[in-house]
């Protein structure tokens, strides 16, 4: 899609499109009015005309994780124009200076600071538009898409550049790009739609602290869009999620290239297992890494009540025997 196309808006009207991103992305789009859903209130959406000097027209909303969930909103006065007023603008308004003596303790005290800033693109994007509207709307290239997305970049890279001029040493990124037994999306899709977007968030860290890690996490399957992350410009990937993926495999494919966090499925292993075929799967995944490393072997995801408490003891314990 170039930047001189013009798009139709679902009123009729035809505008022609704004790249939002510095230096310009190519799948730059217009900004366009929609009845997209949102879970919004009144009060949001009078605060979001106040800050952004525009809200949504929206009547009813339905949530797609709670179907039984209606509310019905007071029509604003101005028309959204694109998604201009989402997300929050408090994404960008953060004070981000009370951090700074956090990360500077941590770092003091011989630790490395790790900052999640998950949720980076997609995420976001299709919690606010709805999984299945946003997936129509890339798939039939709807200017809606090209705006949701450049906001969310936007404001994804502005906290990177905050964190990074703190100096933290980890920034994890991240999407769920994967589904069980495959990926949610092409990667030609991928390749158009987040990719580019993913690689502005890396660049706007590394541009002011180039030796800052960027930690990816997905969970599922994510073996074909690996090639994609790496072209991004990641570091680590996590969590190799055992039920999904094949460590060994993964580790030849792209252990050359990338470091990996987790292994240790939370889905079936850690609730289910022996502390036995715990202690065996850190062994064996830990021999894979081999000498060349590369692995931080935990648990995928978080450790569930579930969860016997002696198998977290193996956990531990293997970890701490493994030479």
């Amino acid at each position: 899609m170039s930047a001189s196309s013009k798009h139709a808006s679902i009123f009729g009207e035809t505008v022609h499109p704004r790249c939002s991103i510095p230096m310009g992305i190519m799948v730059c789009g217009a900004q366009t009015k929609t009845l997209a859903p949102i879970l919004e209130n009144p009060v949001i959406s009078d605060r979001a005309t106040l800050e952004c000097a525009i809200s949504p027209i929206i009547e009813i909303f339905r949530s797609l994780i709670f179907p039984f969930f209606s509310l019905t909103l007071i029509k604003s006065s101005k028309a959204w124009e694109g998604c201009a007023c989402i997300p929050s603008p408090a994404l960008i308004t953060e004070d981000f200076t009370r951090f700074e003596k956090r990360v500077k303790d941590i770092q003091a005290a011989g630790l490395a600071v790790f900052v999640w800033m998950e949720c980076t693109i997609w995420e976001t994007a299709w919690y606010l538009r709805g999984m299945e509207n946003l997936m129509v709307d890339m798939a039939t290239e709807d200017a809606k898409a090209t705006r949701l997305l450049d906001i969310i970049t936007e404001k994804a890279c502005y906290r990177a550049e905050k964190f990074a001029a703190m100096g933290v040493d980890i920034l994890g990124l991240g999407d769920d790009i994967g589904m069980q037994e495959t990926s949610m999306m092409s990667s030609g899709m991928y390749r158009q739609w987040l990719g580019p977007r993913l690689k502005l968030v890396i660049q706007a860290a590394k541009a002011i602290l180039p030796d800052i890690l960027i930690s990816y996490h997905s969970c599922g399957k994510t073996t074909t869009l690996v090639p994609e992350l790496i072209d991004a410009g990641i570091d680590i990937l996590n969590p190799v999620q055992p039920e999904c993926m094949d460590f060994e495999e993964t580790h030849q494919q792209f252990g050359d290239q990338i470091s990996f966090n987790g292994t240790i499925g939370t889905q079936k292993l850690m609730p289910f297992g022996t502390p036995q075929q715990i202690r065996d799967e850190v062994f064996k995944n830990m021999d894979i890494a081999g000498e060349k490393g590369g692995l931080f072997c935990c648990p995928t995801h978080v450790v569930e009540p579930d969860v016997p408490w002696e198998n977290i003891e193996a956990y531990v314990q293997a970890c701490r025997d493994y030479k």
